[in-house]
Formats: C-alpha cells, structure tokens, sequence
C-alpha cells in the first residue's frame, strides 16, 4: 500500500462484525461523509468517532478512516463494520470515510490516495455519499464530486502502474513577512492574557476553558470572548501580519472573533515564526509572545 500521507490506527469502540448485518468481511464500496461543521479539529472528530475508546459518550457512531490534507486516522478493521451509514446494507458493505468538511485540495488529494490504497487491498469500490444510505445532508459538497473522485482515482491507478502517482508535491510554505520596525517595539495596548491558567483560544467542541468567541455569555477581563479574539487577530495585524478578508489570513470571514479554520492557520502561522510549540491553540504563552514580546 503506497500512503502519500501521515497514517495511524486508533481503535473504535463502535463496531461490528460485517456478518451482523448478513455481509461477508470483504468490503465493496466506499460511503463518504463529511463531519458537520466546519473548523472542528481533526484529533477530536477521531476521539468523538473512538466512542468509549476515546473517552466520548459516544455508543452508537464511527467510521474506518478520518481524513484531511496530509493524515489519515483509521478506527476500524476494513474487515470489520464501523457504524456510519445509518442502514444494514451500508454499513455491512461499505468502509465509511470522514472528510473535511472545507473540502480543500489538500483534503482532496488526500482522500483519492486513501481511496486508491483501498481499492489496492479489496479491488474496485462503488462509491456513495451517506445520504444514499439515509435522509441527511451529509457528505455536502462531496456529494457533487463523486464522479470526479472515480476519475481522480483511476488516475492515481494509471499513475502508479508508471511508477509515478497524482499526489501534489509538497510546497514549502512560505513565511509570514515580518514587519519593518525596530527591535524592541511592541504596537498597540499590551494587554494581559485575559483568562484563567490553561485557558486558550480554541474551537466551540472544546471543553469550558476552550475560548471560541461563539457564546455571548462568557465575560472574562471585562469582555466577552469574541471580543478578546478580535483583538488578538487585531494585534498580529499591528505587528504587520496580511490579516482580514481577502488577506493571506482570516481571508473568508475576515477577524469576526469566532474560532475556525482561519484563526487557528492564523495562530498556527504565528507559533512557527516565534519558535513556539505549534498547536493552533491561543494559550498564555501565544498572547503574550503578541502583546508582550519584542518585535523581531
């Protein structure tokens, strides 16, 4: 098998044997899915779909693989059902796959490698959204691409009987101008992180010390979250970072102060070029490398 990708296997709770649902333990088809929302992070769609495994209240959904650009995390056995289809014939002939809901083309590369490596193992798949299987609006936007997804399979299949593969390169990314002020300056106010120890800025799934932006009753400091978001985005763009719509970062919906997708490149981007640990997280240390630091 040929994984143009990052791969780990951390097990569901949630599954069957294929015979359960009057199936033989060959697959032959393959169900997408995307997991809802956009901006949840790929570690707790896997935690959410481990079930008890992944210390969730969840008894009753999983899927074999979770993808997006550059990883794959498997949860169950292809030889095995995982419980994703919501129907008997779904999830005893198919492997159910979780995609990003962004649909980037990272995400996209990604699943037609998993997809090519499963056809690989168990030969050629049908292919089918989750809402074949049920009333639902999942797999959204992947839904209209499943015929581009068999061609850009077959692809990968042409490609790698040449030696070769359909999988991009990896670009270096490229970093963040830094901005033209002496050593030593710190722009705007220096405020002081604004929650408790181990509080960050982070996604709406998280737990109570996950600051999102998203809840309107959370007043910390004198100022809701989303305030406080706001002017953390606001004070990397002080210090000369392209932030807000139509800009390298917060570019779709600009420094609305609701943890996402782009907040947490956003502060990914501004860990790395600090020289700290890279989390996509706004933790103590984060703020105060923005607010306190010198500029460098």
């Amino acid at each position: 098998m040929a994984r143009n990708y990052d791969f780990a296997f951390k097990e569901s709770s949630n599954s069957s044997t294929r015979s359960h649902y009057g199936h033989g333990s060959k697959p032959t088809g393959i169900t997408i899915h995307h997991w809802g929302s956009t901006g949840q992070k790929f570690e707790n769609v896997v935690a959410w779909l481990r079930g008890p495994k992944g210390g969730t209240s969840n008894r009753g959904s999983s899927a074999h693989y979770v993808v997006e650009a550059g990883r794959v995390n498997q949860l169950v056995g292809d030889s095995r059902a995982a419980w994703h289809a919501g129907s008997t014939a779904g999830n005893g002939s198919t492997i159910g796959v979780e995609c990003r809901p962004e649909m980037s083309d990272g995400d996209w590369a990604t699943l037609v490698q998993l997809c090519a490596d499963i056809e690989e193992e168990h030969g050629s798949m049908k292919y089918y959204g989750h809402k074949d299987w049920k009333s639902t609006a999942c797999p959204g936007s992947y839904y209209a691409q499943l015929g581009k997804l068999v061609k850009d399979v077959n692809a990968e299949h042409a490609a790698r009987k040449k030696g070769g593969t359909t999988a991009p390169k990896p670009s270096k990314p490229s970093e963040p101008s830094k901005p033209n002020r002496p050593v030593g300056d710190v722009p705007g106010p220096g405020y002081d992180f604004p929650w408790p120890s181990g509080h960050y800025i982070g996604p709406k799934s998280g737990p109570d010390r996950s600051h999102s932006g998203f809840y309107k009753n959370r007043k910390w400091s004198g100022q809701y979250d989303e305030v406080w978001l706001k002017r953390f985005a606001s004070q990397l763009a002080l210090r000369g970072w392209s932030v807000g719509k139509g800009k390298t970062y917060l570019s779709k919906f600009g420094n609305d102060g609701r943890f996402g997708a782009e907040y947490e490149a956003l502060i990914r981007a501004f860990q790395k070029s600090q020289g700290l640990a890279i989390d996509g997280l706004g933790g103590r240390d984060t703020w105060d490398e923005a607010f306190k630091k010198p500029v460098t």
